[in-house]
């Protein structure tokens, strides 16, 4: 801008201008609130011409990132911060361009709308859209679910749903956290599962046969559920299914049947178990075993499990046998009958076929057996090939000859194979029946089953023998080992044992010093059949000893205190092993002894005193003679905050107000805001329970199925969480349950408990609106700002609401402590105007800058405002800020301003060259410094080139305050130049002081100098000072070969040269240094000439062209102008090329020869003769003069 007013300054008008597109000649937006707008103009030059250019925003809204552009292409960058703005607000405001010779306006409109989440080109403004985006792309719902946009956007103001958004964020299975958030804000129903058929049937397959079932859904969302089975014949092909995998609300599951896993002659039953946390489906899958007589595939294992099945037989055969429930021809005859069974799948086992001769020994069928151990010997028959069969047939042939020797032999073999072979008890079973040691010698006998005992080999068989033993002599009952408690457990299930040996057990086991689990077992049962009440006693002494208080032990304890037993520990045993679902009722001893006796814990005390109120009318005197413990217990237990079912019976039966001593009062805090959640969900571990007021969410696990959770306000929000750590706010239900009316102590609490933030939190929820309307509600607000347990947020909405208070009250001093720690981030949009208002009125001027230029001052007092101003221009670090400028301005725009505001504008207001004169004509009748402000807009209309009216009011303002300078000498040159060159309509005023300027010789340039001449030659009368400044100033020019047309209207004042009336003129106006040509052509008939001949213009001053031309008599000029000049083209015809009379005298050849033409024109033939004779004359005498001067 200097150097444009410099070039102006030395008279150089010599200047190019950029012709300016934009990309954008409107800027209409809507703007989401909460949200940072940035957008960009594109800005060429389309001449080639570099911008030099100045970038505003007239109403200071827009942030421009740079406030110039210089070069031939440039963008201007600008944002808008509608971060705290208000939902509807409007703004209009012009982006203006003040460059080289242009200035350019670039309006714009801004609408603060909802705020809203922008997904492929869809606008989400609230919950419903929201919705409607999950309905139809679950995948772009999640991803915009969990962004940081989300709550800022979609929940701004609904607190309720913001805490369930903010805990399900905690959610591992992030899918299912958007499927609870949905459900919860009542936008879906939770999404469950069904199953087409829950039961299917089968036949026998006779082979693996494939088959699905069908779930279908009740609506849109999400769901994952674990698939498994229970049945090993089923087999299901997906560990796990989701909603995703769902085609038209249809997914099928596939599974298998593998008859392989199946008994054929057995129906067979199994569960698939399709499963989430808050839903379980069980299809039943039925197989039916396979009908007599079809034909099935037989597989590997089916020979062998019919194997298993038929030695199965024969052991069980002979244990019913020898404890007496078959006679010995039923047993032979079912043994007979498994063996042939056994030789038709195994015909090659001859340990099946001695078996027969066995039976037939036992049947007294000798000589048959005889016969067929001969037939065996003749033809080596494979049936004794093998250790064991040999030593069976042995065993068989010793039998039957009944021979000491044979007996012997056969003993001493198979004695080897005892010690050498694997199956030892087929061994030891073959010798009892056959050496005689093991039949006489029963302490041997019993030492020898011991072994085999502690070798591994625990069978039924070895029981027998020892019932046996133990049914001949109970005093080889020595010992309770592993041998004898088999043996026992074996004799008692089978009724095999002998009274006496039951009675040496049971002193045994008396004497044992530890528990044991079998020996108890056995104890037990036969208790159960005895009832002998010596036994209880030993099996309470044995549970105590052993520490056993679970409950399947409490019918033994309370057995033994009804015997009256005396035992130490058994009352307290009897109290822990109770079932604490229940109130049972209490033998009266027991209530007595813990009367008098502490030795429980708190939990049990609990349930002791629970169990008491719960059957006081039962117990009579007892509940009388507890009350004094009952109400100490309770009163510590409210000390140490602990709640639980029992504790809650103990609380309602003798918690009241009136009853509350100062002992305990201070800690009710503890135990009034209880509340018992219920869930039966078996797959909930937790309850999460968050308090928007809160810093920190509350975790309780679920025992039981119950949970005791803290809530202090009605609106905190519970969360169940599962094994998975997913959690769920809306598809798992729950029972929530007041405890306490804890109304009925907030004046007890007060008295005790005032510092306690939960009494404090619970007072200040009272107040819902959160405005303290007394000096008892501003009390409950300031001591909520003391605990470190409340949110930041909660904090600022009570200092906020202590602040409305103190300005209501006019309580300036404390209104401005609290205002000085009310963090701005927390200060709602609704609130911000009464903010703003309450800061500026406090002196708080900095932090209301800072507010404003957050949250906008349209609707902030204009007092308040013009205060702001007048504080914040003081300081040098705000003083240029765009904000402060801005305030100013809107000031001023709305008749608000003051001079304090408008003494600010003036020094740093930068605008359009209008605006900047109607500010000027604001300030000029309240201000007197006002010559930077002038010389600043004289500056801008020099570089800008906009030419007001009023401007040259401000010119002449600021000449008479300072009368020289370059600003004056180039605004007077370029209003010259505007005035002779582009016919600008310039005020008289203007060249009375120019003409002034010119007189006293400060200004004396061309361009100046034929302004002014122009403005006078258009003066109807001039003094005679003017006159003689014309002669001077035309004589000046008349010497330089300059001759402007309209001197000719100086004709009356001074003698002119004859040229200028005697040429015709063709002037044409343009920017200076332009090289202008045009083609003409001169008619002197009825026919038009081509314009082919080509006229150079001469520029006599700086964008003042002229050419001139000598018509005669007849001639007419015709001329083809650039089209750039034709509206700028004046052609002045000769005022000298006239006829004359006889009379008239003529300076020069020219107007001769128009005399003569004129003559033959009109037809004086004598006057035309007369003429030519002068003017050859005229010509000879011109011809001599120019020889002599050669």
């Amino acid at each position: 801008m200097k150097s444009k007013v410099e070039q102006y300054a030395k008279g150089d008008f010599y200047v190019e201008y950029p012709e300016i597109q934009l990309s954008k000649q409107y800027l209409q937006l809507k703007i989401e609130a909460g949200s940072v707008y940035n957008g960009s103009i594109q800005v060429t030059s389309t001449n080639d011409v570099a911008m030099k250019m100045m970038v505003y925003d007239d109403a200071y809204l827009l942030t421009l990132s740079e406030h110039s552009l210089v070069g031939k292409k440039g963008e201007i960058t600008f944002s808008f911060d509608a971060t705290s703005r208000k939902r509807g607000s409007v703004y209009d405001g012009v982006i203006r361009l003040i460059g080289n010779g242009t200035e350019m306006t670039i309006p714009y409109n801004i609408e603060i709308v909802a705020p809203f989440i922008d997904v492929n080109g869809v606008a989400l403004e609230d919950l419903m859209k929201f919705s409607a985006l999950a309905e139809t792309d679950w995948n772009k719902a999640l991803q915009t679910f969990h962004s940081e946009e989300f709550p800022k956007t979609l929940l701004v103001g609904q607190t309720e749903y913001l805490e369930a958004y903010r805990s399900l964020k905690d959610s591992l299975d992030k899918d299912q956290a958007l499927e609870e958030f949905l459900v919860y804000i009542h936008k879906k129903r939770a999404l469950t599962l069904q199953v087409e058929h829950d039961r299917f049937q089968f036949r026998f397959p006779k082979m693996r046969e494939e088959h699905e079932l069908v779930l279908r859904k009740n609506t849109w969302g999400y769901c994952r559920m674990r698939v498994h089975t229970d049945a090993r014949f089923i087999t299901v092909h997906q560990q796990s299914i989701c909603s995703m995998d769902f085609q038209d609300d249809r997914c099928a599951i596939s599974y298998s049947i593998d008859p392989e896993q199946l008994d054929e002659n057995k129906q067979a039953q199994g569960q698939i178990i399709i499963e989430n946390t808050y839903q379980r489906i069980v299809v039943n899958v039925v197989v039916k075993a396979a009908e007599e007589g079809s034909r099935v595939l037989v597989h590997r294992d089916h020979d062998r499990r019919l194997k298993k099945l038929e030695i199965a037989a024969l052991f069980h055969n002979y244990i019913d046998y020898r404890i007496g429930l078959m006679s010995l021809e039923q047993f032979i005859e079912k043994t007979r009958q498994a063996l042939h069974n056994l030789i038709a799948l195994e015909p090659e086992t001859g340990l099946y076929k001695l078996g027969l001769l066995h039976m037939s020994i036992l049947a007294g069928q000798e000589e048959n057996a005889r016969q067929e151990i001969r037939r065996m010997e003749a033809d080596y028959d494979k049936a004794m090939e093998g250790r064991k069969e040999h030593c069976y047939y042995l065993y068989l042939k010793a039998l039957l000859s009944k021979d000491v020797r044979q007996i012997v032999g056969a003993c001493e073999e198979i004695e080897q194979a005892l010690a050498t072979e694997e199956d030892k008890l087929f061994y030891f079973w073959l010798l009892i029946y056959l050496d005689e040691r093991y039949q006489k010698d029963k302490q041997w006998l019993f030492s020898q089953i011991e072994g085999l005992y502690l070798g591994g080999y625990n069978s039924p068989i070895l029981a027998i023998e020892v019932c046996d033993l133990l049914n001949q002599d109970p005093l080889l009952l020595k010992k309770l080992t592993a041998v004898e408690i088999a043996a026992v457990r074996f004799g008692l299930r089978n009724h095999y044992l002998s009274k006496e040996a039951e009675e040496e057990f049971v002193q045994l086991a008396g004497r044992q010093r530890e528990f044991h689990a079998q020996i108890f077992s056995l104890l037990a049962t036969i208790y159960e059949f005895t009832n002998k009440p010596e036994i209880i006693r030993i099996i309470c002494s044995m549970l105590i000893r052993g520490g056993k208080i679970e409950h399947r032990y409490h019918d033994y304890y309370l057995e033994g205190i009804k015997c009256g037993y005396k035992l130490v520990g058994i009352q307290e045993n009897y109290l822990h092993s109770m079932d604490k679902t229940r109130y049972d009722v209490i033998p009266d001893s027991v209530l007595r002894y813990f009367n008098y006796k502490s030795s429980l814990s708190d939990a049990e005390y609990a349930y002791l005193y629970a169990n008491v109120i719960q059957n006081k009318r039962r117990y009579l005197g007892q509940y009388e003679e507890y009350l004094p413990n009952m109400m100490a217990f309770m009163e510590g237990q409210i000390v140490k905050g602990r709640m639980s079912d029992d504790l809650s019976v103990i609380y309602g039966e003798f918690l009241r107000p009136q009853a509350v001593t100062p002992h305990f009062a201070a800690s009710l805090v503890n135990v009034i805001f209880k509340r018992k959640l219920t869930v039966v969900n078996d797959g909930i571990v937790a309850v999460v329970i968050s308090h928007k007021e809160l810093e920190k969410e509350q975790i309780v696990p679920v025992v039981n199925h119950v949970a005791y959770v803290d809530m202090i306000t009605e609106s905190a929000v519970v969360s169940l969480v599962d094994r998975n750590q997913n959690r769920y706010i809306s598809t798992i239900p729950y029972k929530l349950q007041k405890l306490v009316d804890e109304s009925e102590y907030m004046e007890i609490l007060g008295m005790y408990a005032g510092d306690d933030y939960r009494y404090v939190l619970y007072r200040y929820d009272e107040m819902k609106a959160y405005d303290a309307t007394n000096a008892k509600e501003v009390n409950i607000a300031r001591d909520l700002l003391a605990f470190k347990e409340i949110s930041e947020e909660t904090k600022q909405q009570a200092i906020y609401g202590i602040v409305k208070y103190y300005r209501e009250h006019l309580d300036m001093d404390i209104l401005r402590s609290y205002l000085d720690r009310v963090d701005m981030d927390y200060v709602l949009p609704t609130d911000a105007v009464d903010y703003m208002n309450y800061l500026i009125m406090c002196g708080l001027y900095d932090k209301a800058y800072v507010a404003i230029k957050r949250f906008g001052y349209q609707e902030v007092m204009p007092e308040n405002l013009a205060l702001l101003v007048s504080a914040m221009k003081e300081f040098s670090q705000y003083a240029k800020e765009e904000t402060l400028i801005s305030v100013a301005d809107y000031l001023y725009r709305m008749g608000q301003d003051t001079v304090d505001v408008l003494s600010y504008l003036i020094d740093y207001y930068q605008g359009g060259v209008q605006d900047m004169i109607k500010l000027w004509k604001r300030a000029s009748s309240r201000l007197t410094r006002l010559d930077l402000f002038e010389e600043n807009i004289l500056c801008e209309t020099l570089y800008t080139e906009q030419w007001h009216k009023d401007v040259f009011r401000v010119f002449e303002s600021y000449l008479r305050k300072k009368r020289r300078g370059m600003v004056i000498k180039a605004f007077f040159k370029r209003a010259a130049f505007a005035y002779l060159v582009e016919d600008d309509d310039i005020p008289a005023v203007f060249f009375d002081d120019l003409y002034e300027q010119m007189i006293t010789e400060e200004l004396k340039d061309d361009m100046c100098q034929a302004a002014m001449l122009l403005f006078l030659s258009k003066k109807p009368k001039l003094e005679q000072q003017e006159i003689a400044w014309i002669k001077g100033q035309v004589e000046y020019f008349v010497k330089r070969g300059i001759l402007f047309p309209f001197f000719r209207n100086f004709k009356k004042y001074m003698k002119l040269p004859k040229d200028l009336f005697m040429m015709t003129y063709v002037v044409t106006k343009d920017k200076a240094g332009r090289q202008i040509a045009f083609h003409y052509g001169i008619q002197s008939g009825v026919e038009k000439p081509e314009c082919n001949k080509v006229a150079r213009m001469m520029e006599v001053v700086p964008g003042y062209y002229m050419k001139e031309f000598v018509l005669f008599h007849g001639e007419n000029l015709l001329y083809e102008m650039p089209e750039r000049n034709t509206k700028q083209t004046k052609v002045y015809e000769s005022q000298a090329m006239k006829a004359k009379g006889e009379t008239e005298e003529y300076e020069n050849r020219f107007e001769m020869l128009n005399s003569m033409l004129l003559n033959q024109e009109i037809g004086e033939n004598q006057m035309l003769i007369d003429k030519i004779d002068k003017y050859l004359k005229l010509s000879t005498v011109i011809e001599e003069n120019l020889e002599i001067m050669e």
